[in-house]
């Protein structure tokens, strides 16, 4: 849990560590397949989405000048 909250803090978002937790991810390993329907429904906020998201496609190697792809299931486009 240490490293999901260390990644939280960097991104900004450690608001959402006790939410995440909550809900079962509660591993940074567990957030890096997390879809976009999970994040709607935990009340991350669009813009708080897109920070996450960026993060995790930067570590799966996704180009950075691309936009992040838009799907429900985010991470199955990447």
């Amino acid at each position: 849990m240490d490293t999901l909250y260390n990644h939280l803090i960097q991104l900004g978002l450690q608001g959402y560590f006790h939410v995440l937790v909550g809900n079962g991810f509660d591993t940074w390993e567990k957030i890096t397949i997390i879809a976009e329907l999970d994040l709607d429904r935990l009340g991350f906020k669009l813009g708080h989405r897109r920070l996450l998201q960026r993060k995790i496609a930067d570590l799966h190697g996704y180009p950075r000048h691309l936009p992040l792809p838009y799907s429900r299931y985010f991470l199955s486009l990447i």
